[in-house]
């Protein structure tokens, strides 16, 4: 599978060692963990709201952290951050949040605010009670939305849906395995397709498509038992 590049930059690296557990950030350094300067295609770009004022990226997801029933919304109250965090995204932006929880901030102002941006989304339809997925594979949106872990392990569980792959493998035969976002070249997959051929002695052979050998069963046996009948040849001229 493809291993995904986590880019933060010194401040984020700062922030999260003094907000984590110090086991938690005892890997951190900057070989395991890369600058968001000059990060490579395909990494994901990892930071805080404030930390990532002046930037833009095509994609923007932002976790809004806050969900609990007293509306107690910490620093999203604040519509300087809100503004940052609504305009990162040159594309497309997706939070996850609980909008409940916004709609009754204990705090007046972070309550008017969040209702301005909430009842826009709800006009257009933006709003969505899960991820709305489709699977990159097969094109088909996979049905209810994602909304717990259950239904991601359900309805998405090796992050496409749960039809057959069907994608020809580098040797020809069909993946057996379920629909998959990892390896989609298949150049790691292990074929187990049932290959059938002849040995050298002309026997039918069965192996499986992705071992390297055969070996025959037939040649095997028949060895086997000249093998037993020399030993009997041996032990019968001994007796003589």
């Amino acid at each position: 599978s493809k291993e995904v590049q986590v880019l933060l930059n010194d401040m984020d690296i700062r922030d999260l060692r003094a907000a984590a557990l110090p086991a938690a950030t005892s890997d951190l350094s900057k070989n395991s963990i890369n600058q968001a300067a000059g990060g490579r295609s395909g990494a994901v770009r990892v930071a805080t709201i404030d930390n990532y004022q002046g930037e833009e990226a095509d994609i923007v997801t932002v976790s809004l952290v806050r969900s609990n029933s007293k509306g107690s919304v910490g620093f999203l109250r604040e519509p300087e951050r809100i503004n940052v965090m609504l305009s990162r995204a040159r594309h497309g932006l997706i939070m996850i949040g609980n909008a409940s929880t916004l709609r009754n901030a204990s705090s007046s102002e972070g309550r008017k605010h969040w209702a301005v941006v909430l009842d826009k989304l709800e006009a257009a339809a933006a709003m969505h009670s899960g991820f709305p997925a489709v699977c990159q594979q097969h094109k088909r949106q996979i049905l209810p939305v994602l909304d717990t872990a259950e239904a991601f392990a359900k309805s998405a569980p090796n992050g496409g849906c749960t039809q057959p792959c069907h994608a020809s493998l580098p040797c020809g035969h069909t993946c057996r395995l379920r629909c998959h976002a990892y390896d989609l070249d298949h150049t790691q997959q292990r074929c187990d397709a049932l290959v059938y051929g002849l040995c050298n002695a002309g026997h039918v052979t069965i192996k499986l498509c992705s071992a390297k050998e055969v070996v025959c069963s037939t040649c095997d046996e028949i060895r086997k038992m000249q093998e037993e009948e020399k030993k009997q040849l041996t032990k019968l001229v001994g007796t003589m």
